[in-house]
């Protein structure tokens, strides 16, 4: 007589061919796509560097690769002619998310598998992020906001341009998680890879590194640094003198054309003042930063989390060379904000996240949409450095109380340590 229960082998294989079909069918979509429509610009870049690194022992930082790169830009009708191709300033241990896809010889399969992984990537943001959170939902708006997640603005430019952002924010996410679970190893290990982009992450690494340092939490600085080191190293091994290399692509960067940021971008909106407002913008949010930081251990982990998103978000606004794809490393922050409104509103809170969500995923297409005549490429449009950041900000300090109150799910008894000074 046959088991009324399924057989397990069977659940798991259908469940490894419906994988395997969905990935299949992404790559197939993604390669019409990069035939039909140009670009991956970023991704192109750091593909051909690495791919000559590999294949004939090029430095990537060298002229011979900036080059090339140029060339293939020009010639090949598979990259958007109307952005600027720009040197490779990536520090050479991100050579290492790039190898797969540096082996395959051909642009338009390595630029729909990177295409696919980034896609991926942004559904296990989401679901990091609401994990981190604690913010649980009913299904349609659970279904609307995995649909928002792949279908955000600042979703989709970087998984178009091919910029690495996308891992950066699982890689934060997935660090910040780590911290809440306690898992201190990993989340050093994960905040020492999202590195792979300096600029995104330098302000947060400062913090993370002192508050787990005055939290008596060294086990993650301690695997932050050590993790570094050994990519530092490890890269050595390749090429022994990147790191000078690395800086000098970096200053030839900032010598041959502005510096694309929030006060680059303020600038170019407001050509008489925008610029100086701007860095007098990052002189405030740096004393903000101060008392934040210095408030962020009085309320265990929802403190924190608060203190690191608001790091996370300031450090867009802080002058370091950035552009509209990095804002995706600030997506946690939204259920972050969902989780406060749930609790405050209940059923309610259900219909206000969907309008913020639907708000969110149309007007910010509507100010892109708006801004097309302006001949900036997407992510260097300056008015799309705006619209997510005022949100947050606005959102998260009008929801602050209700984001820390003892009843939060982000109270979870991650942290125990009676000790929480900061600054005493």
């Amino acid at each position: 007589m046959a088991s009324p229960h399924k057989n397990p082998l069977t659940v798991t294989a259908i469940i490894v061919l419906v994988v395997l079909i969905v990935i299949t069918s992404l790559i197939v979509a993604n390669i019409n796509f990069a035939l039909r429509f140009p670009g991956g610009n970023v991704f192109m870049v750091h593909w051909l560097g690495f791919r000559k690194l590999i294949t004939e022992g090029t430095s990537p930082y060298s002229q011979e690769t900036l080059e090339a790169v140029q060339t293939f830009a020009q010639t090949s009708g598979l990259v958007n002619p109307k952005i600027d191709i720009g040197r490779i300033v990536y520090p050479l241990y991100s050579v290492l998310i790039y190898l797969p896809f540096a082996l395959v010889k051909d642009f338009v399969l390595a630029r729909a598998l990177w295409m696919v992984v980034l896609e991926l990537n942004l559904l296990l943001l989401a679901y990091l992020s609401m994990k981190l959170s604690g913010w649980k939902t009913n299904t349609i708006v659970l279904v609307f906001y995995y649909l928002f997640a792949v279908l955000f603005f600042h979703s989709v430019i970087p998984v178009e341009s091919g910029n690495s952002a996308v891992l950066v924010a699982v890689f934060l996410a997935g660090g910040l998680l780590a911290v809440k679970n306690r898992a201190d190893e990993l989340a050093g290990v994960l905040f020492a890879f999202s590195a792979i982009k300096p600029q995104v992450v330098l302000f947060f690494s400062f913090f993370i590194l002192i508050w787990s340092l005055r939290q008596r939490r060294q086990k993650i600085a301690i695997w932050f640094g050590f993790t570094l080191l050994l990519l530092i190293l490890s890269s050595m091994l390749i090429q022994p003198d990147w790191i000078p290399q690395n800086l000098m692509e970096i200053f030839r960067y900032i010598q041959t054309g502005p510096v694309t940021n929030f006060q680059w971008a303020l600038g170019e909106m407001l050509p008489g003042f925008g610029s100086r407002v701007g860095w007098a913008a990052a002189a405030v949010l740096v004393l903000l930063l101060m008392v934040e930081w210095g408030l962020a251990a009085r309320f265990r982990f929802k403190g924190f989390l608060f203190g690191a998103i608001i790091t996370l978000l300031a450090n867009q606004w802080m002058g370091l060379p950035s552009d509209v794809s990095n804002l995706i490393v600030l997506f946690p922050a939204i259920p972050v904000i969902f989780e406060a409104w749930s609790r405050r509103w209940q059923r309610a809170g259900g219909l206000y996240i969907l309008i913020c969500l639907f708000s969110l995923l149309i007007v910010i297409y509507i100010m892109y949409f708006n801004s097309l005549n302006s001949g900036y490429p997407a992510q260097l449009t300056p008015i799309m450095f705006l619209p997510l950041p005022v949100f947050l900000y606005i959102a998260l300090y009008w929801s602050r109380w209700w984001i820390l109150q003892p009843d939060s799910d982000l109270a979870l008894d991650a942290f125990r340590d009676e000790d929480q000074a900061f600054f005493e």
